[in-house]
């Protein structure tokens, strides 16, 4: 056997897998290790390109290309650039037009081809440069090397996904499968057509979303203008129900509401309304005090209560211990102000809210507390609420006069009832609609790494038994690398 022959012999044992190593997909493909066919090139080390280096971008400038370069897919993020001179130090880490760059770290594995319009220019320590031999189609690496990265490099420990790529003598010793060359094409353009479908799909879902939103807020406006096909026009106003003094207080009305409607304020339909206290906590006892953090929207969280010495309950009245059925109106604090949840069941321990809750005991004989809860949570209040605070940089606060002040339309007692069960019913089926949509997002995920498995492993119909082995074509290009050993 010549030397020459020897060494190709040689490079593809080293390169392949043996028959027992792997699973068997078509006779025509192959096996073969990462670092057989791709030349791997690591970032230099942090220390390699300091901020000092920087300089304004110029004629005579390169770029240091980022991770958010892979990230985002594009050359045209990130704005550092060094000297010729600190360039030709880094030149070994320099990319070139068709060159692959890969995100190492936090978000591993995501890839970029460098396009021909590139600014010439160096990685940085978080990415890696990835050349591919003649034996691979590009695309069909990407799609293989996505998968294997993203589903194999796992932390068999934990059963997470790793922070950072593994060391480059780990990815050497990666494998993939090499089917022959036109086939690798035929793969990558089906995988590209399929996953192009995913993404309709997903564009569609997010347009389902955004129109949930919108009809959840018209089933709630369109309830509180009487609209809903709840209103009955012979039975009384509650006007006859509250006082004289404050049913006709001159109010400025927002909108046209029916006949037998009437806008009230807050304080005028509620028993009682006031901020909590500010508590003094303790490991345990028997009384709990509930913060902004149990006031979701997703409703009244308990568990996140804290304990109350209950020494300093001497102080309390009777009527700060809440009570079901009573709203609790978050009143401080950027993102957690406005939210309200409303508690539905009696509560098994006493319990009182801190200062930055608003208690609102509703007048049951006035008001349903469902139908309120529904008014203050709506888009009407919170749009108006978060008009008032946009763009203010001050600590924001929803102060006790606004929240008395707070105008409500109050339809009815009876009607009240109807409109609570309407909405309920209503939105339990949007709902319903909406966790159909993203069920339908997550199979969506499922469905692309199903579809790179099955590519990878020739299950999409595109073998030709004909076509050539991969392992000629293979052999052709370590002829060149025998050649120089």
């Amino acid at each position: 056997m010549s030397k020459k022959i020897k060494n190709i012999q040689e490079l593809l044992d080293n390169i392949m897998l043996k028959e027992d190593e792997y699973k068997k997909v078509h006779e025509n493909w192959l096996w073969v290790r990462l670092g057989g066919v791709c030349k791997f090139k690591r970032g230099p080390f942090g220390s390699a390109i300091k901020k000092s280096m920087f300089v304004p971008k110029d004629k005579d400038t390169y770029k240091v290309y980022e991770q958010g370069n892979a990230i985002r897919k594009t050359i045209e993020y990130g704005e550092y650039y060094i000297s010729k001179e600190d360039f030709e130090t880094l030149k070994g880490f320099e990319v070139n037009a068709g060159d692959i760059i890969v995100s190492c770290a936090g978000t591993i594995g995501e890839t970029y081809v460098i396009p021909s319009n590139y600014e010439k220019g160096v990685i940085n320590q978080a990415l890696m440069r990835v050349s591919t031999s003649k034996v691979l189609d590009k695309t069909y690496f990407l799609y293989a090397f996505d998968y294997y990265i993203k589903e194999l490099a796992k932390d068999n420990a934990k059963g997470t996904a790793i922070k950072n790529l593994p060391p480059l003598a780990e990815l050497k010793q990666y494998v993939i499968p090499l089917p022959p060359l036109n086939e690798q094409k035929r793969i990558a353009e089906k995988v590209e057509g399929l996953l192009n479908k995913i993404e309709e799909a997903k564009q569609l879902i997010a347009e389902a979303h955004e129109t949930y939103k919108l009809r959840r807020a018209a089933i709630l406006d369109n309830a509180f203008r009487g609209i809903l096909g709840t209103n009955n026009s012979n039975e009384q106003s509650m006007i006859t129900v509250l006082d004289n003094k404050e049913g006709k207080q001159n109010i400025d009305e927002p909108y046209q509401i029916p006949e037998n409607w009437i806008w009230v304020t807050l304080e005028n339909i509620s028993d009682y309304i006031q901020r909590g206290k500010s508590p003094k906590y303790v490991d345990s006892s028997n009384v709990r005090v509930v913060s902004q953090k149990c006031v979701q929207w997703s409703g009244f969280d308990i568990s996140q209560a804290r304990h109350i010495d209950e020494e300093t309950l001497k102080n309390y009245k009777q009527e700060r211990f809440l009570q079901k059925n009573d709203l609790l109106w978050n009143s401080t604090g950027t993102g957690t102000i406005g939210r309200v949840a409303i508690i539905k069941d009696d509560l098994e321990d006493m319990v009182v809210a801190d200062s930055h809750v608003t208690i609102v005991r509703p007048n049951n004989n006035l008001v349903n507390s469902n139908l309120l809860y529904r008014w203050l949570s709506g888009p009407y209040v919170q749009n108006k609420l978060n008009n008032s605070w946009s763009g203010s940089t001050n600590q924001v606060e929803l102060n006790l006069t606004t929240v008395k002040q707070q105008l409500v339309p109050l339809p009815p007692l009876n009607e009240q009832e109807r409109i609570v069960k309407k909405v309920d019913n209503l939105l339990s089926k949007l709902e319903v609609e909406q966790k159909l949509i993203d069920n339908t997002f997550s199979k969506l995920e499922s469905i692309k790494k199903s579809i790179l498995s099955k590519a990878i492993q020739g299950e999409l119909g595109t073998n030709e038994p004909r076509e050539e082995n991969a392992i000629e074509l293979l052999k052709e290009v370590l002829k060149g690398q025998a050649e120089i050993m």
